[in-house]
Formats: C-alpha cells, structure tokens, sequence
C-alpha cells in the first residue's frame, strides 16, 4: 500500500470509529434521560435552567472531535481571604481560574470562577465587591454572587447592564447560608442550589459561554526549576507559599498557615499598579494595561508579559518571545502584585 493509501485508511479508520463512538454514547445518553424522566423536576436541582432535553443538552456540550474547544457557562464569587476566614474556605478546588488581588490594608481576596455544570456544594466564605473584581471576571461571565461592595463598585453594576450581580445583603433571607461556629462576618456561604436557583430566570436572557480551557495548553517547556514559591504580602499573617507536588503535579497553598482547598496546576503573578484611593484605604488597581509577568507550571518558572486593552478583553499572557503562554491542564490561579519583587522562588 502506498503512503497516501495507508494515510486516507487510517484517516477513514478514525472517522467510522469517532462516528461509532458518537452513536454509543448518544444511544447511551438518551437511555438515561428517558430514565431522569421518570424522576420529578423537584428532584433534579437545577433542571429549571435547561429548556431542551437531557440527551440533546449533554451533547451539546460534548467537542464533536476530543480536541475542540467547549462551551460553557461560568459564574463568579467573591470569596474573602481574611486569616480569620481561610480555615473555612470551601469550594475552592472546583474553581477553574482564581484571581487574587489586594484589598484595604493590603489583605487579599479572590474572585473564582466555576462552571455552572460542575459547582461545588457550596461555595465561601462569600464577601464584598470592588471595581476590579469585576474587570477580572467581566471577559468570562456576566453573573458574580457577593455581599455588598465599595460604593464604586455598587455603581459599577448598577449602571451598567452588562454585569447580573446577586448581592446578599438583599438575598439573604431566602438564599445563602450563615454557618454557625464561623466569626461574623466571615460566615456567609453561598450553596450550589441557591445559584442554580436564582440563575433560573437569567441564564436564558443574560447567558453567555465562554470557551474551555480559557488559555492554550500544552506540553511544558524548557525552563528554570522552581518547586517553591513565596509571595510577600506584608505580613506573615499575610504570606503565602506554594510547594509543587511533584507526585501529584499540583501546588499545594499555604496562606500564612492555613493550607489552601485549592491545589492549582498553573500559577500566575502579573504586575499592575495599585494606588490607594479614597476613605478607608480603597485601592484602584490598574487591570487594563500592560506589565511584566511570571508562570509557574510543573516546577517551572517562565518570565513573560501581560496586557489587554479593555475589561471586557481577557489577559493576554505572553511568553517572553511574544508567544502566547502554555499552560498545563487544570486549575489556573492568577494574582496581581504591585511588584514581581514581592515573589521568590527556588
């Protein structure tokens, strides 16, 4: 058989065994909606947010080839980072991206983001808004769940029909949870039922998907060992320290000394500039820009840069050739500094 024979009959091999593949599960997929179809809707939390079939919406979010993108739906929290609430942090680990910023007095907190077809059972403890928190998630999603927020922030979203924001100081009472045994104010959690619930009506008006993986990924290259890594946040109270696993290829967080939920495979620092503005300390922090970088991934540290030219426009991440940064699959973890200074590594 010649080259090109050999070439167009594994090429027509693979079509027949992907089109096999397709039928079985679609075969597979319409036995089990046909079996959920017996259950009642009040048993299925949830099931309000899909209008079409089971079979039809777990295909549609099945790639027709293994290597195409997937669409879904993200939702972002805001979670707080007080050392006070870090031994409470639940649902962490399902987030796909973490970003971290600062806050008044310098104390960091997070937006994570998740899938909303892959929630965690809850997610917390929740906390309040600011102006770049929502820069960070707006090229994502539309939706973010918090507990008030500065007055700039509050604004923000209520001018603005681009952002869906469920503030718990006005749904409390029928959603979210206080969780006995936690400090006030870090006490406040936000259940996955709750989101599915309140995201009910909006899904289908404001809803947007958002391509997975959200950056390129790929195998590592050459770089320069780095299995630990320390971030100065002013304090040791503050500190954090991210240790590679290598067994396991994950970073293991430790936030002073609290050991973190979240077990990040990718770890990422951009520098911005952050100005203190305002009463009580308020930060403005410049997001949309440009500035130089750091990747961590499998051990391994890469120098790079960062920029974007709107909120709405995701970050690019370069390497130091202008190429776009390759990731490795899994969980990417995103903090913003006023100075890569303030990360060591060895």
């Amino acid at each position: 058989m010649t080259p090109k024979a050999r070439i167009a009959s594994g090429v027509g091999i693979t079509l027949v065994v992907s089109a096999c593949v397709l039928y079985v599960v679609f075969a597979g997929v319409q036995s089990f909606s046909q079996a959920q179809d017996a259950v009642s809707p009040a048993d299925r939390p949830g099931v309000v947010l899909q209008k079409k079939g089971m079979a039809s919406w777990l295909l549609s979010k099945m790639p027709v080839l293994p290597w195409a993108p997937q669409q879904e739906q993200l939702i972002a929290v805001m979670i707080e980072n007080h050392q006070v609430s870090r031994p409470y942090h639940v649902g962490l680990e399902k987030a796909v991206l973490i970003e971290e910023f600062f806050v008044e007095g310098y104390i960091s907190r997070f937006v994570a983001l998740f899938r909303l077809q892959d929630l965690p059972p809850e997610v917390g403890p929740v906390r309040s808004l600011r102006p770049y928190f929502i820069q960070a998630f707006l090229p994502w999603t539309s939706f973010v769940f918090h507990a008030g927020g500065s007055p700039e922030a509050l604004d923000r979203v209520q001018d603005f029909n681009d952002v869906q924001n469920y503030n718990a100081i006005y749904l409390e009472e029928a959603y979210y949870d206080r969780k006995l045994g936690v400090p006030a104010p870090h006490d406040l959690f936000l259940p996955a039922e709750d989101i599915t619930a309140l995201l009910a009506e909006d899904v289908p008006v404001y809803g947007r998907e958002t391509a997975l993986p959200l950056y390129p990924t790929g195998r590592a290259m050459a770089g320069s060992g780095a299995s630990v890594i320390y971030v100065n946040f002013y304090s040791p109270v503050h500190n954090t320290q991210y240790i590679y696993n290598e067994k396991e290829r994950y970073y293991e967080r430790v936030n002073g000394r609290t050991v973190s939920p979240a077990t990040p495979e990718n770890l990422v620092f951009l520098a911005m500039d952050v100005e203190e503005v305002g009463p009580l300390g308020r930060l403005a922090i410049q997001s949309v820009g440009k500035g130089d970088a750091l990747y961590f991934r499998f051990g391994r540290v890469y120098k790079g840069t960062w920029q974007r030219s709107s909120e709405t426009e995701p970050y690019q991440l370069l390497q130091e050739n202008g190429e776009p940064m390759v990731f490795a699959t899994g969980q990417i973890w995103l903090t913003s500094v006023n100075s890569l200074q303030r990360i060591r590594f060895e």
